[in-house]
């Protein structure tokens, strides 16, 4: 399989490299860039000077496999490529018109890793659509439908006013459970569209249910690791918390000591910053570590879809921010949850994992 991935790779951008490490590893130099992504590989010799101090994700990818398209208008117009992904779709737009004309939208694909829930509408009619920041597919509008029955009636513009803000530019479809007396009916309106319930004098209009949801292929997506940096074991514990602190700055100069602080630790702070995802939720995991994440449960579910909530937040309620250390060296459950945790992210959290849903995406949940 080709593929034309395409990014300006001017500066780093965690989602779409990621994505684009994991393509590489897997079809090596089958995936043709439309600019040289230099900070990928190996031989980019001034890591520390990108953010995160380029740990985790850059010059891990040997020199050979860089390809630069050349030509890449007249492949695009000769389907020279089986498929084509934006990196970036909200920062590099480029051959956008040649791209839509030639494929068919099975075989575009738009990746969006901006921290917030805004998409780029244009794009979904023509591929599938990855969103990381994405809050909800179905929101629940019932108390704002009811708001606008008047006289036993319904006229209801379906908008704006009527979804909120959190999705301007999605397109969206507003379905209404109701009932008319002892009728129970269901009616579907598009965006844009007006939506008109009346019933007759001697009975109520009485609103069950509305929601929306949003219509289109759009489909989550998270952070994610080389696979080939996962522990093979659980490492040995001398502290209670790394010494990483989020909002703290860099600590560590060098990768592997890094590593090596979360590898030592029983948990590793972490929290939401711009957006929910972080790479430092996936590099503590990698390390045999389990992140303390406060406020976890507030997530979206469909914002970092793959990330194993349930067990993090188990182990969070379950040892506190306070644990005694002693108490967690002999504990079964600790060792059991770290394992399970291992074993989750080396099949579901790493870049080639990840890539092998853009392709080909399917559910997500831990």
């Amino acid at each position: 399989m080709r593929i034309l991935y395409i990014s300006k790779f001017k500066y780093p951008d965690y989602q779409s490299d990621m994505i684009f490490h994991g393509l590489k590893s897997v079809f090596q130099k089958d995936v043709y860039e439309s600019d040289h992504a230099a900070y990928m590989y190996k031989d980019f010799s001034n890591l520390q000077s990108l953010y995160g101090r380029g740990f985790t994700t850059y010059g891990k990818l040997d020199n050979s496999l860089s390809n630069v398209a050349d030509d890449i208008k007249d492949k695009i117009r000769h389907k020279f490529f089986d498929k084509v992904i934006y990196g970036s779709i909200q920062r590099c737009e480029d051959y956008f018109e040649d791209v839509v004309t030639s494929y068919g939208k099975d075989d575009v694909i738009f990746i969006d890793g901006e921290d917030d829930n805004s998409i780029l509408s244009k794009s979904l009619k023509h591929g599938r659509y990855f969103k990381r920041e994405l809050s909800s597919t179905s929101t629940d509008v019932t108390p704002r439908v009811v708001k606008a029955v008047k006289d036993n009636k319904l006229s209801l513009s379906a908008d704006n006013q009527t979804f909120g803000d959190t999705a301007r530019g999605i397109p969206k479809k507003l379905f209404v459970e109701y009932r008319i007396g002892n009728r129970k009916a269901r009616h579907e309106v598009y965006e844009g569209e007006t939506l008109e319930i009346a019933a007759p004098a001697d009975e109520k209009l009485v609103i069950d249910k509305a929601h929306y949801t949003l219509v289109g292929n759009i489909f989550p997506i998270n952070f994610c690791i080389p696979k080939a940096l996962i522990v093979k074991k659980i490492p040995q514990k001398r502290q209670l918390y790394s010494n990483s602190i989020p909002g703290r700055g860099y600590i560590f100069d060098n990768e592997q000591d890094y590593y090596d602080d979360y590898r030592k630790s029983y948990f590793g702070l972490t929290h939401k910053k711009g957006g929910w995802d972080c790479c430092r939720h996936y590099e503590i995991l990698m390390n045999g570590c389990i992140p303390y994440f406060p406020n976890l449960s507030d997530c979206p579910p469909l914002t970092m879809a793959k990330f194993p909530k349930d067990i993090i937040l188990e182990a969070n309620n379950m040892w506190g921010q306070d644990a005694n250390p002693e108490e967690i060296k002999s504990s079964k459950e600790y060792i059991g949850l770290v394992d399970l945790l291992l074993e989750y992210t080396r099949n579901n959290l790493t870049t080639e994992a990840e890539a092998a849903y853009v392709l080909n995406p399917s559910p997500a949940s831990p």
